[in-house]
């Protein structure tokens, strides 16, 4: 079975190989008592929105005529389908439709189709051709959808590999220039670990989250394997060995507030690299936040 997400509009999440085989039992169309017959393939989308149209050749003189023809449709969903529409070509006027087939993309959840599909007209009745049978189109249809969005976060690199004293500097900057003040989100871990990927992926894309990370933090990734990084990690009091990823959290003058093992913010924080829980990890960036929980304690306890 495939993944049952649907890309927005616009967005798309496989790839559709089709070859256009053969044809059988065509009707005739010509006046020689034959047909030059083509294929048109369109993908159409539940909203009306179509691709672009790919085409076989057409062959002359033909009722059971052979293209073998792969294309290729990028799909936004399987709620798609596939349009084959046969036509007879003609030098003098205007092409004759022979017949449709429509393919839902959904029946690829089962796994690849090589079939014969019968045309059918505008009343949805089958096509009889000029032997007596139903005429009919032999395709092959093959879906392969790509990764989803979080796969590809885990498969692609988010830590720079480089000094990220230089890049944690620049963003202090940036949250003391901020109105309000923003604080230092330092996210330290690794590439290799898959609990760093899946907590950048939660913080970056996902929308409630994201929005409060980027209202309130400057969010800094830095490779905690790498040597040049060993002075800033013994400066931050070597947090790496809780274990990645790791939060430290520094105010917009570069003070350093708190430093928090992300294993509480799991789903099960007994289960060794379990899913972000958004939940925690909300209460989490509310609570540090500049004028959040953390400073209303604050000021208690100097009060």
């Amino acid at each position: 079975m495939f993944s049952p997400y649907r890309g927005k509009p616009g967005e798309d999440i496989g790839v559709l190989d089709v070859t256009v085989f053969c044809a059988e039992s065509l009707e005739k169309k010509d006046v020689r008592g034959l047909s030059d017959a083509y294929c048109v393939l369109v993908l159409k989308s539940p909203d009306g929105r179509k691709s672009k149209p790919q085409k076989t050749k057409w062959v002359e003189e033909n009722l059971n005529p052979e293209w073998n023809k792969e294309m290729m449709f990028t799909v936004e969903s399987l709620e798609q389908e596939m349009h084959v529409a046969v036509y007879d070509h003609d030098n003098l006027g205007a092409d004759d439709l022979m017949g449709n087939i429509y393919i839902p993309l959904a029946e690829l959840e089962n796994g690849d189709i090589v079939d014969w599909f019968e045309m059918k007209n505008h009343d949805g009745d089958n096509i009889i051709g000029e032997d007596g049978n139903s005429s009919k189109v032999k395709l092959g249809l093959k879906y392969t959808p790509f990764p989803s969005k979080e796969a590809r976060n885990l498969m692609k690199p988010i830590y720079d590999g480089g000094v990220g004293e230089l890049v944690l500097k620049d963003s202090i900057k940036r949250a003391a220039g901020n109105m309000p003040k923003k604080r230092v989100l330092l996210q330290l871990g690794a590439d290799w670990s898959s609990s760093c990927k899946r907590m950048f992926t939660l913080l970056s894309d996902d929308p409630i989250c994201s929005a409060v990370c980027a209202k309130f933090f400057e969010y800094v990734c830095m490779d905690a394997d790498h040597p040049a990084n060993v002075p800033i990690l013994h400066k931050l009091g070597d947090p790496q060995w809780m274990g990645f990823p790791v939060f430290v959290i520094l105010d917009c003058e570069g003070r350093y507030l708190h430093t928090q093992a992300t294993g509480a913010l799991e789903v099960d924080p007994a289960i060794t690299a379990e899913e972000p829980d958004t939940k925690k990890v909300l209460r989490f960036l509310n609570y540090w936040k500049e004028g959040g929980a953390n400073d209303e304690a604050a000021e208690g306890e100097t009060s």
